[in-house]
């Protein structure tokens, strides 16, 4: 099978992957199932489960698969005897794709992206704070959603960043989908055992970069109160750099330099946002009513 999503990627899969579109332009991207090393020859960077260079990146899962990244062209995976693809494709569609964005110069935001009018927003945070469950709720309002989880941004030739629309997918806890008023009855879980689903989305007419136009960083505080509040200068910049995904692995791909120039550009062009919501209760119609009416701003 061979894509021209997601990322705006042509992708050659062995793994079947949401959102895929047949082509038979030459692929960008190769994604095998083989064998791979447990280890990288001279690691610069050493964490628990990944070991990374300036052009592999190796995730190592006990019962789950190895994954070696190379070039921003190449996934190779070696699963362990009788996983299922959903949650060998966990792991390949987060960390292992961030990776290979980091690779081909790609900045991989941790967030959820919608599209409003002509523009993208980007809705950050930490897991767990509801920023998929946001996403979903906008969508549902009418703003379609652009990607999940990864946030491709790219820089375009007059220097305005674009995000590049991602999997067709969405990643929800159960209680999430009760409140969305969704039935999990059918959806596919991403493990055995976690009752957490994968909602498929239905093709968009996105197909092409988006122009982004800003950052929201959903925050959970003990507060009655919703509050958005603007970010300016250089807390921008570390901002974006907290919001990239998995950014320990920066360093090691030996992209410090690059990454950090990247922020600073963006975040020159774009609107930052802190959005600071109850931790209880989680009101998600509440929440899509403050941030639609700054949209609106």
């Amino acid at each position: 099978m061979t894509s021209i999503k997601p990322f705006g990627l042509r992708i050659q899969s062995e793994i079947e992957l949401p959102g895929c579109v047949n082509t038979d332009s030459t692929p960008d991207v190769i994604i095998r199932l083989g064998g791979v090393p447990k280890n990288l020859h001279n690691p610069k960077l050493t964490l628990a489960c990944t070991q990374v260079s300036p052009d592999s990146f190796l995730l190592s899962l006990d019962n789950i698969a190895r994954y070696l990244v190379e070039n921003g062209n190449s996934i190779t995976i070696e699963p362990v005897a009788g996983v299922g693809e959903e949650e060998i494709r966990l792991f390949l569609m987060s960390s292992v794709w961030s990776a290979l964005l980091l690779q081909r110069g790609i900045l991989p935001l941790h967030g959820s992206c919608i599209r409003v009018k002509e523009r993208a927003i980007v809705i950050g945070g930490y897991s767990g704070n509801g920023k998929s469950t946001l996403a979903v709720a906008l969508m549902q309002a009418g703003y379609p959603l652009i990607s999940d989880e990864l946030c491709g941004v790219t820089i375009s030739e007059n220097s305005q960043p674009l995000i590049l629309p991602g999997f067709r997918q969405v990643l929800l806890w159960k209680d999430s989908l009760e409140k969305l008023g969704i039935e999990s009855h059918g959806l596919l879980q991403t493990r055995p055992n976690i009752e957490k689903y994968i909602l498929p989305l239905e093709d968009s007419d996105t197909i092409e970069p988006v122009l982004l136009g800003g950052l929201y960083i959903l925050s959970v505080i003990n507060t009655p109160t919703y509050q958005v509040i603007p970010i300016h200068g250089i807390s921008k910049v570390s901002m974006l750099v907290d919001s990239t995904y998995r950014v320990k692995h920066v360093g090691g791909l030996g992209l410090n330099v690059l990454h950090f120039k990247q922020c600073t550009g963006i975040a020159k062009s774009i609107e930052v946002k802190n959005i600071e919501r109850p931790t209880y209760p989680f009101d998600i119609p509440a929440l899509v009513r403050v941030i639609t009416e700054d949209f609106s701003c």
